[in-house]
């Protein structure tokens, strides 16, 4: 295979998934399973890619995809007259879809100048979601999604817009799908996909327009696949039906065609197709496509090959993807675990703290509340005290006149409750002889320094405070010998 010289650094390139990049080094050639591939290294908006040559489109440098890479003010007055188209166009060089971020990065700055990109962005995301038939926005997590359903080229300006539902497009019969075969007003396809009266149709039709029959078909079945996130294989298998069965009538018709024209204009798109509707079919289709007389059965069978080469170093390239991935999502897990145990460490401590400050809080309470009772014994006792003293008085009086007499005793019975109602009672028994007790005895004369000594008159002690129990008036009390 000999290397293509118009893959040079600076060329502006579209790949099998539409990202229009520019070239940057020189293609080299590369062994894949023992075959040499001619790799091609793209910068995508950023990022670098390598990708076979036979996935590669060469742009012209006036088309708008190339004026966007390298001069967007030449589509300066799009922002104005068809900001859809625009968008279309920013989307289409992406690969057909984008977040508002990979929007911006594309116009902002570039083609609307630096600070208008809010006021003119806000504007378009209700005018794209008036027009589904050329864009679908859908929901991300927090963010946005917009898809081209369509060519960028096929979005009219402003003026031109269309308000077609998809609604109008179910139902197509096999006469619709023939009227728009041999259309030229690049309108959408009346269908998901075409059914196979239309495709088997194509086998005999007229030669007079066969190469617009084929440019809608291949341009159908891009939109096909620029609508779908993940396309059916039925579907697939349809569109891949009806551009081969019109690729082949055309080379029945114009034998002059070559097959590296053909294959420029249909073997990516039809290799897309067929990996979709399964890989068994691939060489199948091909074949069936480019049918060619003898003395092209070379040609053929490179055309196999670099099929076969280009899905060989895709799958390669999804494998390595894969794997990267597999490893991020190992190193994240990894990072989340450390993470997860850290922060489970730090709750149990949080934890612990809140609990021994419940407790201190706790404590505070109870001895605020020990205090509080404390508080209100001493005031009932303030209040009580000067009654309970009177009573004890009252009570000494009568039996230091009275002595022990029935008289006294009577007295002294009710004062005795009188004083326990006060949560008090008569302390010593008049007459009783007991050891003397500086803290509950007052003698008549000197205190005494030991021995028995007898009661003569009781005093009065406070029982159940939460000091305990308190002599309010001791008892008066004679030496044993007086």
């Amino acid at each position: 295979m000999v290397t293509d010289p118009k893959f040079q650094p600076g060329s502006l390139v579209r790949d099998n998934h539409s990202r229009v990049g520019k070239v940057v080094g020189s293609p080299l050639r590369v062994e894949i399973d023992s075959k040499p591939v001619e790799v091609v290294t793209v910068d995508f908006w950023g990022a670098e890619v390598k990708r076979p040559e036979n996935w590669l489109n060469l742009l012209a440098s006036d088309s708008p995809e190339a004026l966007l890479v390298d001069s967007p003010e030449a589509l300066v007055p799009w922002a104005e007259e068809a900001p859809l188209k625009l968008v279309a166009l920013a989307l289409s060089v992406g690969g057909g879809s984008g977040k508002v971020a990979e929007i911006r990065a594309k116009l902002d700055g570039r083609v609307l100048e630096t600070g208008k990109w809010e006021n003119w962005w806000k504007k378009q995301p209700p005018q794209m979601r008036k027009h589904p038939e050329y864009f679908k926005v859908a929901k991300v997590g927090r963010d946005s999604e917009y898809s081209l359903l369509s060519y960028y080229d096929s979005v009219p300006v402003t003026s031109a817009l269309r308000s077609a539902s998809a609604k109008d497009r179910k139902g197509a019969t096999s006469a619709d799908w023939g009227k728009w075969l041999q259309s030229d007003a690049h309108d959408l396809a009346p269908g998901r996909f075409p059914p196979k009266a239309a495709v088997d149709a194509l086998a005999k039709w007229p030669g007079r327009d066969i190469d617009r029959v084929l440019d809608n078909a291949v341009r159908g079945a891009k939109r096909f696949l620029a609508s779908e996130k993940r396309p059916p294989k039925q579907a697939a298998g349809a569109w891949m039906d009806a551009v081969s069965q019109a690729a082949a009538r055309r080379r029945e018709l114009d034998s002059s065609q070559s097959v590296a024209t053909l294959d420029s204009q249909t073997s990516q798109l039809l290799a897309q197709l067929a990996h979709i509707a399964g890989r068994d079919n691939m060489v199948r289709v091909l074949a069936d496509a480019f049918v060619a007389p003898e003395g092209y059965a070379e040609e053929l069978e490179e055309l196999r090959q670099s099929l076969s080469d280009a899905q060989t170093c895709h799958a390669r390239e999804l494998e390595n993807r894969q794997q990267s991935h597999a490893a991020e999502m190992e190193s994240l897990r990894q990072s989340h675990a450390a993470e997860l145990t850290e922060l489970r460490q730090a709750q149990d401590a949080e934890l612990q703290r809140e609990r021994q400050e419940q407790e201190r809080l706790r404590q505070q309470v109870r001895e605020r509340n020990a205090e509080l009772a404390a508080n209100r014994e001493e005031s009932r006792l303030e209040v009580r005290q000067d009654m309970l003293l009177a009573v004890g008085e009252v009570m000494r009086s009568v039996f230091r006149q009275n002595g022990s007499g029935e008289l006294a005793g009577d007295v002294a019975a009710g004062l005795a409750l009188a004083l326990r109602a006060g949560r008090a009672e008569p302390l010593g028994i008049p007459g009783e002889a007991v050891e003397f007790d500086p803290e509950l005895h007052q003698p008549e004369r000197g205190v005494p320094d030991r021995g028995q000594v007898r009661v003569v008159a009781p005093g009065v002690i406070y029982r159940g405070g939460i000091h305990g129990d308190r002599v309010l008036l001791k008892a008066q009390v004679k030496h044993e010998a007086d």
